[in-house]
């Protein structure tokens, strides 16, 4: 490996910001030397690498429009599985950030064009352990953070249109996910929330979904922004498909740092069945207010009342700080975002490193950068331009989460689940960007995220659970009603969703096939 001579090394000495001799640059480049010849011989080391099961395994495929009308899938693959478990015969999609070996993983951008994974992310693994075949990799919005799905721009794969009704949004970043979901291209998928992105296109695309506790579901092998706010979760059209699904996928995997003190997986199914009787259920006070739609207020409201006629025991509750969480989730989004672009994927943690997307994404960083994503790139811009200040940035919003987690956490005591929209409006319209300034700007901007993420965004930051599930369909298009509770308390979401999800027919029996027939929405 190239070591630069001694006026080199004088030269990128002082653009760190300190001197040397010429005397010192030759002492420095013979210990860099050492240490050089040293590393080289470290990939001889055996690494422990997570297990791929020996799967069939079809890399995949681009498919065509008309095979992919809601463009939901970029690749369309099969892994199948060889074992008989609770998940055999379903088709799973994975949100494209989630590793399959051999299977091409773009991230949502043209960036990562090439690369494919030698390993499975743990995920993967326990799926194909429980019987389910891995069909395709989904869209979604460029590093989880470009927003294509809440209109902000188009991304690098095109837009997903809402199956409901095509010419609305579908929600991101995980807007594959719930696409394929509702109109029935998977059975199950797996998306990815760092401040809604789960929950937001479940709620908009009239699908289940669940941002788990924090850590409960492994992220071994899964490509965040933030390993403190990284959420993985399954999508489903049923409350009961969410509770299977979480048996298999929960659980320490003994690679992933985030798990720590996560218990063992529970019986989520059984727990589910248990009825909602004497549950106390808090009606969030500021969850509601200006910015949510008087149809989303009316039905979140109706499913108040269906609860309250199957025993569950009802009141209203405040949590001031709800909505005061806005500059801790920035901090903790863009600097953690620098962070990861600047290590490649990630530091700091006792854990398992994916070796090769680390030596991939950098290889591309210094030969593609121009095709990242434009948040990305405003991330990147921040860190270089605030350098110390940003980090401090990022230390005061980590100082400040226990503050916050607790208000929750102090609610719990009083009530067992808070209620409240998921998304306080219904999904907009899509309006293509006018030109590539206007593109940016959207992306940029972001003017609608904050609306949209109002009541979702905490709790990636508080590692709640929370739950989404579908109430109503207003206008044609869905409404969401969510669901947080104590950390690890799965298993009370799912039967407070159960519940409700038996007792009512949310969409009179309209499904997104009625919209489909014409497809005439803009890509």
């Amino acid at each position: 490996m190239w070591i630069p001579d001694p006026e080199d090394l004088r030269s990128i000495a002082g653009q760190l910001g300190f001197s040397m001799t010429g005397e010192e640059a030759k002492v420095y480049r013979e210990a860099l030397t050492m240490v050089v010849s040293t590393l080289v011989d470290l990939p001889d080391a055996r690494e422990d690498k997570p297990p791929v099961r020996q799967a069939v395994r079809d890399p995949g495929f681009r498919p065509s429009p008309a095979d992919n009308p809601f463009n939901a899938y970029i690749t369309q693959c099969l892994v199948k599985s060889s074992a008989q478990g609770p998940l055999s015969g379903k088709r799973v999609g994975l949100k494209d950030n989630i590793s399959v070996a051999g299977v091409p993983m773009t991230l949502g951008s043209r960036f990562m064009d090439g690369y494919s994974p030698d390993i499975d992310a743990t995920v993967v693994t326990r799926l194909l352990d429980a019987g389910a075949d891995i069909t395709g990799k989904l869209n979604m919005d460029g590093f989880s953070r470009t927003g294509h799905g809440a209109g902000t721009g188009i991304g690098d794969y095109g837009r997903c249109p809402n199956p409901y009704s095509p010419g609305h949004l579908s929600g991101g970043s995980s807007s594959g996910c719930a696409v394929a979901v509702a109109c029935g291209a998977v059975d199950l998928a797996i998306g990815g929330d760092q401040g809604g992105s789960i929950r937001i296109p479940a709620a908009w695309c009239g699908v289940v979904a669940l941002k788990p506790t924090y850590g409960l579901v492994p992220h071994t092998g899964v490509s965040g922004i933030e390993p403190s706010l990284d959420h993985i979760g399954p999508m489903a059209r049923t409350v009961a498909e969410i509770a299977q699904t979480l048996e298999c996928i929960a659980g320490p995997d003994g690679y992933d740092p985030r798990q720590v003190d996560v218990p063992p997986p529970q019986k989520y199914y059984d727990d589910m069945l248990k009825g909602v009787d004497s549950v106390r259920i808090g009606v969030l006070r500021e969850g509601f207010g200006n910015e949510t739609e008087s149809d989303v207020e009316e039905a979140v409201r109706q499913t108040v009342v269906c609860l309250e006629k199957l025993g569950a025991r009802v009141q209203e509750i405040s949590i001031p700080l709800h909505l005061d969480l806005d500059k801790i989730l920035l901090a903790l989004q863009v600097v953690g975002t620098d962070l990861f672009i600047r290590t490649c994927g990630g530091a700091f943690l006792q854990g398992y490193y994916d070796t090769r997307f680390i030596e991939v994404f950098g290889r591309f960083l210094t030969s593609q950068a121009d095709l990242l994503p434009p948040t990305i790139k405003l991330c990147m811009l921040f860190g270089a331009i605030q350098r110390h200040r940003a980090l401090k940035y990022y230390g005061q919003a980590q100082n400040t989460r226990t503050k916050y987690r607790q208000a929750y956490d102090d609610a719990f005591r009083a009530v067992d689940c808070l209620l409240m929209p998921t998304v306080p409006i219904k999904a907009p319209k899509y309006t293509p960007p006018q030109d590539d300034d206007d593109a940016l700007r959207r992306a940029l901007l972001r003017k609608l995220a904050r609306v949209v993420t109002r009541n979702t965004a905490q709790f990636d930051v508080t590692g709640h659970p929370a739950l989404t599930l579908p109430c109503a369909l207003s206008a044609h298009l869905p409404v969401g009603v969510q669901l947080v509770g104590p950390h690890f308390s799965e298993g009370l979401l799912l039967r407070v969703a159960f519940a409700y999800e038996q007792s009512v027919e949310w969409n009179q029996g309209i499904g997104p096939s009625d919209w489909q027939p014409e497809m005439s929405f803009p890509r």
